[in-house]
């Protein structure tokens, strides 16, 4: 049924958004969160969906409410997935992510499903990957390495067997929402910021994107996941410098 509406009921959700209530944003992000489960929610793309969203995620009128900001984040994160909407998302929300991301105040848990959008549009999308790194994507992960303490805790002390143990599980695929079996959600988000930042060093090629990636801590990220006693995030830092040293700065 939703198939038949084609964007209407996005353009109905964002007429209840625009009454002005916190009840009624409320509403209609859950109802989106929801939607943006099924196959079916290719309907919204193009539509008022991701607009709906980008303005409660950039309203500062009021206290940001944690509960509807997260069901944003997810919502966009579940959206990523989904070609139809990769053009839409890098151009409207990559901004309302990285900040996010650098936001010192919001739970880890908001974040993560935030870097989980960014990785899957730069996996999926390679257009994005220029993108990300002209709204401050690199700089935004690593305030996010230093205000959080991500990697200096128990995820970067594990035991050989232990990191043997983790990856046999395969690692993160593209697409999931929360962490992988056997790893600590602080473990998860370190690999997740590895397996991004690799996306972003693949394909510069102009150098004054390359100077922006390298100035907004690029090789700062590299060198703490590098020396932390994760199995992935070695991996990915290593390709991280195969892909920077076919530079001309570095």
């Amino acid at each position: 049924e939703l198939a038949k509406t084609e964007g209407k009921i996005a353009d109905a959700l964002y007429r209840v958004h625009v009454l002005g209530s916190e009840e009624a944003t409320y509403c209609a992000i859950v109802t989106l969160f929801n939607l943006s489960f099924i196959p079916e929610c290719k309907v919204l793309a193009d539509s008022k969906a991701i607009q709906l969203i980008v303005e409660v995620l950039e309203d500062e009128t009021s206290p940001p409410n944690v509960l509807c900001t997260k069901l944003c984040v997810s919502a966009l994160c579940n959206f990523s997935k989904l070609l139809v909407f990769h053009e839409q998302l890098t151009n409207l929300t990559l901004k309302p992510l990285v900040h996010i991301i650098s936001s010192p105040s919001l739970h880890i848990s908001v974040k993560q499903d935030a870097v989980q959008t960014c990785y899957n549009l730069a996996t999926l999308y390679p257009p994005a990957r220029i993108s990300l790194i002209q709204h401050d994507a690199v700089s935004a992960l690593w305030k996010l390495m230093k205000i959080s303490g991500v990697g200096g805790g128990s995820a970067g002390n594990k035991t050989t067997s232990e990191q043997q143990n983790n990856n046999n599980t395969g690692g993160a695929d593209v697409g999931d929402n929360g962490s992988t079996d056997g790893s600590s959600d602080e473990e998860y988000l370190l690999i997740l910021i590895g397996r991004v930042l690799k996306e972003l060093c693949e394909d510069v090629s102009d150098i004054l994107i390359l100077r922006k990636l390298l100035s907004d801590g690029a090789m700062s990220i590299i060198l703490k996941l590098s020396k932390i006693e994760i199995i992935d995030c070695k991996i990915t830092m290593s390709f991280c410098l195969y892909f920077l040293t076919r530079g001309r700065e570095t």
